[in-house]
């Protein structure tokens, strides 16, 4: 299977192999912390990511949560799923 999922490079629309057989699970609505982080942010009248502050805090609190020292780390992790566990630090 190819990195786009096709088994022969026929799209599923053309009659291919579909690389989804289930729906995507039902997206997670907001909830008040969300909300609250969002009314902060809107009311700080700050929303520019040079001098605000939201934006740091996030890559902060999203580098800690994967044990890496940079946002872009983190990102990767992500991005990667399972694979990034394995990786750099």
């Amino acid at each position: 299977m190819g990195r786009s999922g096709m088994t022969d490079g026929t799209l599923a629309i053309d009659g291919g192999t579909p690389v989804r057989t289930e729906d995507l699970p039902e997206r997670q609505a907001f909830g008040a912390a969300e909300e609250a982080q969002v009314l902060e942010a809107l009311r700080s009248q700050n929303l520019c990511y040079a001098t605000g502050t939201k934006v740091y805090e996030f890559a902060r609190e999203l580098a800690g949560l994967f044990g890496v020292t940079d946002v872009v780390r983190a990102i990767r992790k992500v991005a990667n799923g399972p694979r990034a566990r394995a990786g750099e630090r």
